[in-house]
């Protein structure tokens, strides 16, 4: 075996847990390849050739580092030299004969992570040569220390696209000892296996990212379910929950509801009300989002959950407030964005990093909170009227003015299916608190989506603002606050049919001489 640790300090050097060219790569191996990037593909392959022949582990490292300049020319797999390398690579990390140094192998594996991460070409070329079966192989043999490389390759395959999760969902009905392998690092306590905790993972994340055979469903699904009930609340917890999301997304009711509409651990609540019930006590901002997102993807599914708590969902449109969050220290910190934004660079400023950090989780909060209860609200009318109960007209108002950009949008948008699908007294309600200002404003962004939105919920409060006498409780404060301007302007420079056609309908219903 290459003894590797009499390696020069240039080349031998831990490897980060995560995989990235930043982590990977020292300032002297960036230096060693800019002043070695004369070096053809072909050289690199001779080099390594005879690399291999002299058992040079100094020389084999520093041909995986020069091949490195090449790793993201999407030409470079058409040259049979460069086809030839990667063979060899492949050689070094199958490790037949006992040859290579597990440092070597790791290096080896991570070149190829990259390839595939960043090459599309490479991804087809590794799986004619049925590198799936080898990785899948390779992870059986339990090697601790290369699997948490072999899981992030593998994941490559998932991401890519439909014909290479595909072939990668075939590979792994042949490999069942895989599986097992997982739910022991994912749910065991035994320290060696700490580390592929969160890769083993996020590997079964990636599969259930798009449609996948029952059986390895069913798998991922009862891994989640066994983590998220041990109720830890930490990055694994979160990761469960999101992958819960993501196969409830993209498979039928049948594949996931009953598992997750049954009590568990002697509980009177099912699953899905025992995790929604975290909503009210849970800190970590990662999680809520997550657990919300199931909740989206449950009710895009047109299922229904019987007992779910809105109210706590519309209190997280108020997270800045019940978590004390400086709403001075809010807005600095959306106004840093927006003068970003607009200049090319982040103004720097003073704000204290805790208080701007806990401003972010606001804004993610409200921003996936505010998308969940629109979400809710197109599911009809008694969502509605439960949501107005509880308050939604006022905690969304309130955060509307502590809101980013991308928040501000959700927000109106919920609001705008209030006005167009809310009764009567609740179209009144808003139109007393002031919402015409918040339509009129998302006329700003130019979207035509959201403009004709905004002109719908308009026109829905003109109508349950208008009075017995002929007059309209909406007709002089939207005039001052240069709506009719504001709809005079979408006529005259938009096209859209659908927009216009509205616009129209508000100017002659309510604005004709």
């Amino acid at each position: 075996m290459i003894d590797y640790k009499s390696l020069s300090s240039n080349f031998v050097k831990q490897r980060m847990d995560i995989i990235s060219r930043e982590d990977y790569l020292s300032n002297d191996d960036e230096e060693f390849i800019s002043s070695n990037a004369h070096h053809s593909v072909e050289d690199i392959d001779f080099h390594l050739i005879q690399a291999i022949e002299n058992s040079s582990a100094t020389e084999i490292c520093q041909c995986i580092i020069m091949a490195n300049y090449y790793i993201n020319d999407e030409n470079v797999l058409y040259n049979p030299s460069f086809q030839s390398f990667i063979r060899k690579i492949l050689i070094i990390i199958i490790n037949t004969n006992n040859e290579y140094d597990m440092k070597l192998r790791i290096d080896s594996l991570w070149l190829i992570g990259k390839l595939l991460q960043t090459n599309n070409e490479a991804i087809h070329f590794l799986k004619d040569l049925e590198i799936l079966d080898l990785f899948l192989t390779l992870f059986e043999n339990n090697e601790l220390d290369i699997q948490k490389y072999l899981l992030f390759c593998l994941r490559q395959f998932s991401l890519h696209c439909d014909e290479c999760h595909f072939a990668l969902v075939g590979w792994l009905q042949n490999h069942e000892n895989l599986f097992i392998l997982l739910k022991q690092y994912i749910e065991g306590i035994d320290p060696l296996n700490e580390k592929l905790k969160i890769p083993s993972i996020l590997f079964l994340n990636c599969l259930m990212k798009k449609p996948t055979c029952f059986k390895i469903t069913q798998f991922c699904l009862d891994t989640f379910i066994s983590v998220i009930n041990e109720a830890e609340f930490d990055n694994l917890f979160d990761k469960a929950v999101i992958g819960l999301a993501y196969i409830i997304s993209n498979n039928d009711s049948k594949v996931w509801r009953p598992k997750l509409t049954m009590c568990y651990n002697g509980s009177n609540l099912s699953f899905i009300d025992s995790l929604i019930a975290f909503l009210d006590f849970i800190e970590n901002t990662m999680i809520i989002s997550n657990i919300l997102r199931v909740i989206i993807a449950w009710y895009q599914k047109n299922e229904i959950i019987e007992n779910l708590e809105i109210g706590a969902i519309i209190n997280l449109l108020n997270y800045s407030l019940n978590n004390q969050i400086n709403p001075e220290i809010q807005n600095e910190a959306h106004n840093e964005v927006n003068n970003g934004i607009l200049n090319g660079a982040m103004n720097k400023t003073t704000i204290n990093e805790h208080e701007r950090e806990n401003a972010k989780k606001y804004q993610r909060i409200l921003f996936i909170s505010s998308f969940t209860l629109n979400t809710l609200a197109e599911c009809g009318k008694p969502f509605i009227v439960e949501m107005v109960d509880k308050n939604v007209l006022e905690y969304s108002m309130n955060a509307y003015h502590h809101a980013d950009y991308q928040s501000k949008i959700n927000i109106s948008i919920l609001c705008s299916t209030i006005a167009v699908h809310g009764q009567t007294g609740h179209k009144k309600k808003m139109i007393e608190m002031g919402f015409l200002n918040m339509f009129v404003d998302m006329f700003q962004s130019k979207i035509i989506d959201l403009s004709y939105r905004s002109v719908s919920a308009i026109y829905s409060l003109f109508q349950a603002g208008q009075c017995f006498d002929g007059t309209n409780i909406c007709t002089n404060g939207f005039i001052e606050i240069g709506g009719l301007d504001e709809i005079n302007e979408i006529l005259e420079q938009n096209e859209d049919e659908k927009l216009c056609k509205i616009a129209h309908l508000l100017i002659n219903d309510y604005f004709a001489e």
